[in-house]
Order: structure tokens, then sequence, then C-alpha cells
């Protein structure tokens, strides 16, 4: 299966993609704190921080079929560009990563006084 966008070749299935694992990748989370949805591959800490069709998708690894249909379905849909949906999404990030969640998760992993 091929499938391009804009005449560019975007999928080619003989060419697997480079999966990189990372267990809590950045990029999604800042993606996520801009409002923007995010379609990744299902590494890491990923399902804590993304909401399935709310926040985006999370695809499962190599399956780029799935990763250009939900990129596509992303792009096509005004619900995901929807202006409350875009605060929604950075103010669910950004308490889940604040300074003051940080260092009482951090005190509860190393069993300390909070």
């Amino acid at each position: 299966m091929k499938i391009k966008m804009n005449n560019k070749l975007v999928i080619d299935e003989n060419k697997p993609p480079l999966i990189i694992a990372d267990s809590a990748p950045q990029i999604p989370v800042e993606s996520l704190i801009c409002g923007t949805p995010v379609v990744s591959f299902d590494v890491g800490n990923l399902k804590e921080v993304i909401t399935e069709k709310n926040d985006g998708f999370i695809i499962p690894n190599s399956n780029t079929y799935d990763m250009a249909e939900k990129i596509l379905h992303i792009l096509n849909s005004k619900s995901f560009y929807n202006y409350n949906q875009k605060k929604k999404r950075s103010l669910k990030v950004v308490k889940s990563y604040s300074l003051k969640k940080f260092i009482k998760d951090l005190n509860n992993f190393f069993n300390l006084e909070s």
C-alpha cells in the first residue's frame, strides 16, 4: 500500500518507519500544551498523556496505515481545532506537568513527606 499527499509519497509499506522508543517523549507533551492534537506510536508513557479521540491518537507500533488514517482524520476534523478543545488539551497537560505536581510525585516516589 502506498499513500500520497500532495503528490508526495507519505507511506510505503515496503519501507517500514524508523521507530525510536522513548520512555517519556517531550515533543507530544509540548504539542498538547500548545493545544495541538497528537498522533503517536505507542511508546513510553504517552497512554497516560493522550486521551484517545480528544487529544489525538495512539497508534500500535509500525502500523503506518493507521498512522496516516488518523493524521488525515485530524486534518479533516473541525472538532480537533475547536478553540475550546485546544484550551482543554492545554490545561489538562499543564496541570499534569506542573512543578508542584512533579515535586509531589517525586516526594511520593522517595516516600518523603510533602
